[in-house]
């Protein structure tokens, strides 16, 4: 299953028909995630790599049902949180929905192994592919910056897949449900983890490392790590319409270079309950991606 862009998120309606407003971000509970992400991602991991993920984690629980309407991510003092949104429709009927969740998630977890193979393994294989061939041969740097947001899409759903198949089935047959012994279901995350964290990563940074190549040919930044110092509109920015990003990459880095004046808390907002049905196996589906 693919996922053509990430703008396909439904709007979803309250009780009776009305509208519903999505809370805003001081409404919800933040956490720490203990997974693949940097604690303290620099400007284009904020921008860049933590959306891709953030948006491959929604879309793959959304599609089997979990009772969540998001993910989102933020920084705060520099470090990187998580948050889920509860979802209105789950929740007036949660035993119906996970009821649902069940359903949907035994497609895979009656036999992971097979719904890894051989198809959601090749997809992944197939945006790995992609990203290794990015920036396309010939492409011009405006080009390049106009095709950067297809980069982050792929990566993007290279998550969905994987967390789809393998790694949200996964913590569903720790609940109980399923039927594939929980080594072979481990020995496939396994298996998606080393194509995904670890191929998939090095050929993304390739990729970057190679438009930021074109970066320091062009007098925008003095050496390939710098362009980690740019979000990705700047990144896309500089590519169109160069100009020297050296002295403002500097101070983002002397800023970054201080200690904050107190360790961030592991939670922020309000209390969230133990029970709460939108973080749902999240922390779960998060462990065993950082494996």
């Amino acid at each position: 299953m693919r996922l053509l862009d990430d703008s396909n998120e439904p709007s979803p309606r309250g009780r009776g028909g009305t509208s519903w407003r999505p809370p805003a971000d001081d409404e919800l509970s933040w956490f720490r995630p203990d997974a693949v992400l940097p604690e303290r991602p620099r400007p284009l991991d904020a921008t860049f790599a933590v959306p891709a993920f953030t948006f491959g984690l929604t879309h793959s629980l959304v599609s089997l049902y979990f009772p969540l309407y998001e993910v989102r991510h933020r920084l705060v003092d520099g470090h990187l949180y998580l948050a889920t949104v509860p979802s209105p429709m789950a929740q007036r009927n949660l035993a119906a929905q996970m009821r649902r969740v069940r359903d949907s998630s035994l497609r895979f977890s009656r036999n992971i192994r097979a719904g890894w193979e051989p198809s959601a393994r090749r997809e992944v294989e197939e945006y790995n592919e992609r990203m290794a061939a990015f920036p396309p041969a010939g492409a011009t740097d405006a080009e390049v910056a106009d095709t950067v947001p297809r980069l982050r899409r792929t990566r993007g759903n290279q998550w969905f897949i994987s967390i789809r198949a393998v790694i949200a089935p996964t913590a569903m047959l720790q609940t109980g449900v399923g039927e594939t012994p929980i080594a072979e279901a481990l020995a496939v995350v396994q298996e998606m983890r080393d194509l995904v964290v670890g191929l998939g990563t090095a050929e993304l940074d390739a990729a970057v490392g190679r438009v930021a190549g074109r970066l320091v040919a062009n007098g925008c930044i003095a050496a390939p790590n710098d362009v980690d110092w740019l979000e990705i509109s700047e990144m896309r920015d500089a590519l169109q319409h160069g100009g020297d990003r050296r002295g403002f990459i500097a101070e983002r880095q002397a800023a970054a270079a201080v200690p904050p004046a107190a360790e961030s808390p592991p939670t922020i907002g309000p209390p969230l309950p133990p029970d709460a049905p939108h973080m749902y196996l999240v922390r779960e589906v998060l462990t065993l991606i950082a494996g």
